[in-house]
């Protein structure tokens, strides 16, 4: 699965040709060392002949053997949205959280993350899902060349009921980034969400109509 690494693309976002400077493929704020396993995730630019986008690897080794044991992709292949920052937590389950920035032509620099349940395939990664949509395109230079983006991503484990806390970033407006949390359980506990909806039986609706929970 290789990936191209002498060329560093910015990624793209809604409403401004200027991308995000999105960093290169070292490893930066995600490594973990866990139930005797090393696991990393970094930036890859793809494809590895000609890249036009960024996505992220992420992997569990054997230091010990030095072999693999889990090797994932988060990508577009469309190759219409980036994915960069990413960070990545495991717990004592082996669940494993990886949060990252995700924008793209169509969409404002957003924080998401996806999740690895231990009794997942190996490799396998749940689909991205974006907690909180970023709301302007960012271009800030401080009088230098780069609309530099930040590494100010992570994931933590909560000491006492293994569940994730995922620390994202995304463009607000104004010119400016900002922190948003995102709590989520590990794969022992039960979700206590819940959909609710309400209906008006005196409302009269064309078709198609949007249901809204």
């Amino acid at each position: 699965n290789p990936w191209n690494d002498s060329l560093v693309l910015p990624a793209p976002q809604q409403g401004i040709a200027s991308g995000l400077e999105a960093g290169d493929t070292r490893v930066m704020n995600g490594r973990v060392m866990i139930n005797g396993a090393l696991w990393f995730t970094h930036n890859v630019f793809l494809p590895v002949d000609s890249p036009t986008h960024i996505a992220v690897d992420w992997w569990q080794v054997n230091p010990v053997l030095n072999s693999v044991l889990q090797f994932g992709r988060i990508e577009d292949l469309s190759a219409q949205t980036s994915y960069y920052y990413p960070g990545i937590m495991v717990n004592d389950n082996n669940d494993a959280l990886v949060g990252y920035c995700v924008s793209s032509p169509g969409l404002y620099s957003s924080a998401a993350y996806s999740f690895h349940f231990s009794t997942d395939a190996p490799g396998a990664m749940r689909n991205p899902y974006i907690y909180k949509n970023g709301l302007a395109p960012y271009y800030k230079t401080l009088g230098g060349g780069r609309n530099r983006w930040g590494d100010f991503t992570g994931t933590a484990v909560d000491p006492v009921d293994q569940s994730f806390w995922n620390f994202g970033q995304f463009a607000g407006v104004a010119q400016s980034w900002e922190t948003v949390i995102a709590h989520v359980p590990d794969s022992n506990n039960t979700c206590l969400a819940h959909a609710d909806f309400y209906n008006s039986p005196g409302l009269s609706c064309g078709v198609p109509f949007a249901v809204n929970f």
